[in-house]
């Protein structure tokens, strides 16, 4: 195994992609200091799982990403990718080539992929340990790390050992290990704790698991006397029921009769109300008309005076504008006489401006031709100056080229040698594997016959699978829209029933209440639940009744007064909040009498009264027709507002919930886009029938998937075994067709090469005849620059001693023309403030001719405003004669219909008072009517009462409660015997009939977590074993290796110094796996000492002597070395040049370095360098 090949783009100073292909053997980079060799060492280590940003020589993750030049912006991006050899299988994955890349963005975020597969750091890091290869390993050694790793800690150095014994993963067992049984001590420590706590509540649970099974018999003995006990209540209270029925139809006879006498009666208000209304029509109209006639003539006598007084006005103004037109005719002459002034003395300003004008311009001609000179002698000294500084620069470029050329021609004769011997051994190497890939070729052609046979096939069956496989796609996701919607319904059902459950939107002390009943804690008899649940409503009426009701939906209904002060007592008793309660026997029913009704039912809109869209049990009849009994419900707004002027008594709401009280209040508005109270009930039927609907559509669906699935199962039977009698075929043609397209690879690899080594070995010759030409021309080149800069600077001298003579002329002549100015400017001055006087009384004189014509127009509007002002007021003083007149016409006809109007009048009052004394009869009759009604409603409620308490506490019908009758006694004793029990109960107090099931779980939990206990407390011995058996193995392991290296250092020392002596030995071998590792090393000619007390070069000879025994012992597939030679002189680079040599048989070396002895045994040479500013590059000659 060896690296392969490394691709960088964005790390560091590599701007843009770069390639390195190394080879086998010894690789060198070379390049000037801060070109960027370096960077690759970083890269490599980097890429192959270095955290480290300090070990990459940075301070933060963005320093390893370009941070752009003067001429590049910075990069968003750094990437890496290492491609290694793995032919012989060194690191354990099925591929001949491995690939490793890693990315970092500017953001922060990482990638790692192995073999283009994304992956995790730690994949990595598993894969290269114990390999010698990864972050912390052997194989890279970077700038200043030799010297570091001798002067560093006896403790730190052992890392270096611990990975060439491969116990580095034994070491990561051991700390995962190590990790385990500590979770697993503090999960037995925490099962302790629950097994406590479980037989804690044991204990606390077992007295109320006796007193609940003491409950449960009490409560059976309970059910059979509270039975027989409403048995005998409801055989008398039928009893009662028939005989007010029969008082009921007596009375109602009686009602009827009544009515029908005041029938006619109204009739005959009827007639008289309309007749009324129509004489107070007509005697209204007469009335306005009359006022509408006094307004005008009221109006009419304003208008006269009005233009009377315009009149007066007119002529008073007409008589100020003459005046003001006679005073403007004086201003307009005197401004003429001084205008004809100011002109004279302009023009005599225009002759003198002339003469100075001419003068100036003179001047500045000759100024002019002085500075024109003056630039051109100034840029011709620039010019100069600029043609020195760019021969100086040349001179100090050709003098760099000419250097390079030296070294470049020595570089290139050498080069030209190794390419020669190359070529021929290629050559010979070609010949071979040409006629090993025909044998192949003729092979594969064969199975590819056969292949094609069973393509057909298999292109048929996939066809038809196709076909299933998307009917099938459809029913799975008509599938997945049914469950989402079923999931969406069942959601909202659940929902529902939680707040319906938990009482939710009702206020606290309600809430409590009626959770503290349906979950046993409170025992009050005669409570039925909120109003809310006691009714139903349809949709279209939810909000009309919400709005009847208002607060009194959230209160509970109860038996009596008793039960009322119970509940009262329990909220106050437990701080649990406040209710409203309807006690039966208190709530007096509000009816209204069908005469009334009988309006509001022929108006438009009339929807009902409110009770009557309310079911509920007959029993809470007195409590619905107390609160909705006088509410009546109309569709909208305008049809309740019309019936509501007609008997403003009664309360009146509209389907949309606006209320008008018999006050005449008008309450309205939004409601809140929320469910109410009465709508989640409605809603949760409606869901629990959508939901039942979509079950059954799931089930057809998956009926027919079955089916599909089954033919698709069978067709993939036949497919599958068409496609492994092809992947038998296809696995042939690919293994061969891969030993071919190697072979192929392998002898294309091999023409490549020999015509790059040709192109090269032509492109050497002719760069070695290009370089002897260029340095021959570089060196006559600088003398004939030195020559120009001397001829330049001397003309420069000429130039300026002729400049000093032109100066003095131009300063003279620049004062003048500066005087000459002055005097212009005065001139220019005094002429513009007269050309101003003159525009200034131009302007005055047009206002004065503009003012005098808008005078003389006024005039004329005076003129014709008088005479129309006298028009008007004559048509007024006409028309007020004609309209006093009709006005006394008017008043005569309304005082005869105001006679007959108060006829008719009296005639009504005297119907009004026969109709009350009959509605007074039928009221007292239909009182008697209602109390009947009412003690009949109340012993059916009170039937009704007892029938719901039968079946909502014991779930039986009167029918099925007669099974348990029994002759126990009279009401009273019964009543005695059930109320013994009940006090029986009572003293038991809050009971929690969940706590016998409760007690049985927590008794099964504690068992199963002792159970866990002895689990984990097995586990943490088993860990314990296991970490016993990793630390001796790792022991074992660590002393072996370390031994072989202390052995092959001892010589690797003296081959590389030539003699002398040097030992590793463990500080305190009792603890093998903890202590330091201390080194001593003896020079020839020095005593023996410890490595801090050498010099610099003897101290990194003698960690590269340990490097070396490292690799001896283990070898890894590939070494980089960052310029670890540098502090050795040139004998010792000569020793250590020829071990490496020797070393790379076993191992690929890539060295960063400056030393001539080091490069002159690669067998590869890259150069770095650094051709635009801070952006490395990697330069087309390889050596």
């Amino acid at each position: 195994m060896f690296l392969k090949k490394i691709e960088i783009q964005g790390f560091k100073s590599f701007a843009d992609r770069i390639q390195i292909e190394f080879q086998p053997g010894i690789n060198a980079i070379v390049g000037p200091n801060g070109s960027g060799k370096s960077n690759v060492t970083d890269a490599i280590r980097w890429v192959l799982g270095e955290q480290s940003v300090k070990s990459l020589r940075g301070s933060k993750l963005e320093d390893i990403i370009f941070a752009g030049s003067l001429k590049r912006k910075p990069l968003g991006m750094a990437e890496v990718t290492v491609v290694l050899d793995n032919e012989d299988h060194f690191l354990p994955l099925d591929f001949t080539e491995i690939s490793i890349t890693r990315r970092v963005f500017r953001s922060g975020e990482s990638e790692f992929y192995l073999n283009k597969v994304p992956c995790r750091l730690k994949d990595i890091q598993e894969l290269l340990m114990d390999t010698g290869i990864g972050k912390d390993g052997y194989s890279i050694i970077s700038q200043g790390e030799i010297d570091e790793f001798l002067l560093s800690k006896p403790e730190e150095r052992r890392l270096i050992f611990e990975e060439t014994a491969g116990i580095t993963k034994h070491k990561a067992r051991k700390k995962e290990s190590e990790k385990k049984l500590e979770e697993t001590s503090m999960n037995i420590s925490r099962l302790d704790d629950l097994i406590n706590e479980l037989e804690y509540q044991l204990e606390s649970l077992y007295e109320e698991k006796e007193k609940a099974l003491v409950y449960k018999k009490l409560s059976e003995a309970e059910k059979e006397l509270e039975v027989n006990l409403i048995l005998i209540k409801l055989h008398n209270v039928e009893k009662k029921i028939k005989n007010y029925e029969q008082e009921l139809a007596r009375n109602e006879e009686e009602l009827k009769r009544l009515k029908d006498v005041l029938f006619i009666a109204e009739e005959k208000l009827k007639n008289k109300n309309e007749q009324y209304e129509k004489e107070s029509f007509k005697l209204e109209k007469l009335r306005e008309e009359s006022q509408e006639k006094n307004v005008q003539i009221a109006n009419l006598k304003k208008d006269i005076e009005f233009y009377t007084e315009k009149l007066r006005d007119y002529q008073t103004q007409k008589e100020e504008l003459l005046v003001k037109i006679e005073g403007l005719s004086d201003r307009k002459s005197n401004c003429k006489n001084i205008i004809k002034e100011k002109i004279l003395l302009l023009e005599g300003k225009k002759l003198e401006r002339n003469s100075v004008e001419g003068q100036i311009s003179r001047l500045k001609e000759n100024v002019e031709e002085i500075k024109n000179k003056i630039l051109k002698e100034e840029k011709r000294i620039e010019d100069l100056k600029s043609n020195i500084i760019d021969l100086l620069n040349s001179t100090a470029e050709r003098k760099n080229i000419l250097s390079s050329l030296n070294t470049m021609n020595d570089s290139l004769k050498k080069r030209k040698e190794q390419i020669i011997g190359e070529v021929e051994r290629l050559q010979r190497t070609n010949q071979i594997t040409s006629q090993e890939i025909e044998a192949i070729e003729k092979r594969v052609k064969m199975l590819d016959s056969n292949s094609a046979i069973l393509k057909s096939g298999l292109n048929r069956l996939c066809k038809e699978i196709s076909l299933l496989e998307d009917k099938l796609r459809d029913l799975q996701k008509m599938l997945s829209d049914k469950a989402a919607k079923y999931n969406e319904l069942n959601s909202r059902l659940k929902a529902l029933k939680q707040l319906e459950n938990n009482y939710e939107g009702y206020p606290v002390g309600v809430r409590n209440l009626l959770l503290d009943l349906k979950n046993g804690k409170i025992n009050i008899e005669g409570i039925y639940g909120s109003l809310a649940e006691l009714i139903y409503v349809e949709k279209e009426y939810e909000l009309a009744v919400e709005a009847a009701l208002g607060g009194s939906l959230i209160d509970i209904l109860c038996k009596d007064e008793d039960s009322a002060k119970k509940a009262v007592e329990y909220l106050k008793k437990h701080n649990l909040g406040r209710a409203t309660f309807l006690p039966l026997t208190l709530m007096k029913p509000k009816i209204i009498k069908d005469e009334e009704l009988l309006q509001f039912k022929t108006s438009s809109g009339f929807v009902g009264l409110a009770e009557s869209l309310v079911k509920y049990d007959k029993k809470y009849i007195n409590c619905i027709l107390n609160l909705l009994g006088r509410v009546i419900v109309f569709e909208d707004m305008d049809s309740a507002i019309i019936a509501f002027r007609k008997n403003p008594v009664f309360k009146i709401v509209t389907l949309d919930g606006e209320i008008i009280n018999p006050s005449g209040s008008i309450t309205g508005g939004s409601f809140k886009k929320s469910l109410s109270l009465l709508s989640r009930k409605r809603e949760i039927n409606l869901l629990n029938s959508d939901i039942y609907k979509i079950n059954k559509e799931i089930e057809l669906i998956k009926d027919e998937m079955f089916l599909v699935n089954k033919k698709i199962e069978r067709k993939n039977y036949a497919l599958n075994y068409l496609k492994k009698s092809l992947e038998k075929l296809t696995i042939e043609v690919v293994k061969f067709n891969q030993e071919k397209a190697e072979k192929n690879k392998v002898l294309e690899e091999r023409k490549d090469r020999i015509h790059i080594l040709c192109l090269e070995l032509d492109q050497v010759e002719k760069d070695l005849r290009e370089l002897d030409a260029e340095i021959i021309v570089a060196r006559k080149d600088i003398d004939e620059l030195n020559k120009k800069i001397c001829e330049n600077q001397q003309e420069i001298k000429k130039i300026k001693d002729r400049m000093q003579a032109v100066f003095a002329e131009k300063e003279e002549k620049e004062k003048k023309l500066e005087e000459l100015n002055n005097r212009l400017s005065l001139i220019n001055n005094e002429e513009y403030g007269l050309r101003l006087e003159i525009q200034h009384l131009q302007e005055s004189m047009d206002l004065i001719k503009n003012e005098a014509l808008e005078y003389n127009q006024k005039l004329s509007r005076l003129y014709e405003l008088q005479e129309s002002i006298r028009n008007e007021k004559m048509a007024r003083e006409k028309f007020l004669v004609e309209i006093s007149s009709k006005k006394n016409l008017v008043d005569r006809e309304y005082e005869e219909l105001r006679t007959n109007f108060i006829e008719i009048e009296n005639e009504i009052k005297s119907l009004q008072k026969e109709i009350l004394i009959y509605r007074k009869k039928i009221e007292k009759c239909d009182t008697s009517v209602n109390d009947i009604k009412i003690k009949k409603a109340s012993h059916e409620m009170e039937k009704n009462f007892l029938e719901n308490h039968l079946y909502e506490k014991y779930r039986l019908t009167p029918a099925q409660a007669l099974e348990l009758k029994k002759e126990l006694g009279e009401i009273e004793q019964l009543q005695e015997m059930l109320n013994n029990v009940k006090e029986e109960i009572s003293k038991l107090g809050q009971v929690n009939l969940g706590v016998i099931e409760e007690y049985e779980k927590i008794k099964s939990r504690q068992e199963f977590l002792i159970s866990q206990k002895q689990d984990l407390i097995n586990a943490k011995e088993k860990l314990t074993n296991l970490i016993a058996e990793i630390t001796k193995t790792m022991e074992k392991m660590f002393l072996a290796t370390f031994e072989k290296i202390r052995e092959e250092f001892q010589e690797v020392f003296v081959e590389l110094f030539g003699g002398g002596k040097a030992d590793i030995y463990l500080i305190d071998k009792s603890i093998p796996l903890e202590t330091g590792v201390e080194i001593v090393a003896q020079p020839p000619g020095k005593k023996l000492q410890n490595i801090n007390l050498l010099s610099g070069g003897e101290r990194s000879f003698t960690a590269i002597a340990l490097l070396f025994a490292i690799l001896n012992v283990k070898p890894t597939p590939f070494c980089i070395l960052d310029e670890i030679e540098a502090a050795l002189d040139d004998a010792n680079i000569e020793r250590f040049a020829n071990y490496v040599k020797k070393a790379s048989d076993n191992t690929q070396f890539i060295i960063i370095t400056h030393r001539k002895g080091t490069m002159e045994i690669a067998d590869a040479l890259y150069g770095v360098s650094m051709e635009e500013t801070a952006v490395s590059k990697v330069v087309s000659l390889k050596v």
